[in-house]
């Protein structure tokens, strides 16, 4: 009896400290700044609003003070799936998606954020440090 005692609050012990605080994996650093400091990326999951049965992970760009500029509401990354987000040396934001190998590119044209799919056979653009290790996998 003493022995499944010991074993009890040895797995209880194991529980409580792999439970704990999660850390983010690399690539999913938030909130993060883009390199000029003028954008913040944070990457909330919530629940869908195009009917998924899913939580999403929701890009929001923020101004350096804070202020949302912009929210993808129209996003499908799947909150129950990694997705890993770098910005480029001209402030676009990049987003790997690991549930279906993707990636999309977000970056201001004429005072508006336009969001494309990143097509690896034509697009000439170099992803950053994860995003590209992530597309090599």
């Amino acid at each position: 009896m003493k022995t499944i005692k010991i074993i009890m609050v040895i797995l209880l012990a194991f529980l409580m400290v792999s439970c704990g605080r999660h850390q983010a994996k690399e690539g999913q650093t938030q909130p993060l700044s883009s390199p000029t400091g003028n954008y913040i990326i944070e990457m909330p999951t919530y629940k869908s609003n195009r009917g998924l049965n899913y939580p999403v992970w929701t890009p929001t760009i923020k101004d350096k003070s804070g202020k949302t500029i912009y929210k993808d509401n129209s996003s499908e990354l799947s909150g129950y799936h990694n997705s890993y987000w770098d910005w480029d040396k001209d402030d676009r934001l990049w987003i790997y998606n690991s549930d279906v190998g993707s990636v999309d590119i977000y970056y201001l044209k004429n005072g508006k954020w336009i969001k494309e799919k990143y097509d690896r056979q034509t697009n000439k653009l170099n992803p950053p440090g994860i995003v590209k290790f992530k597309l090599q996998i």
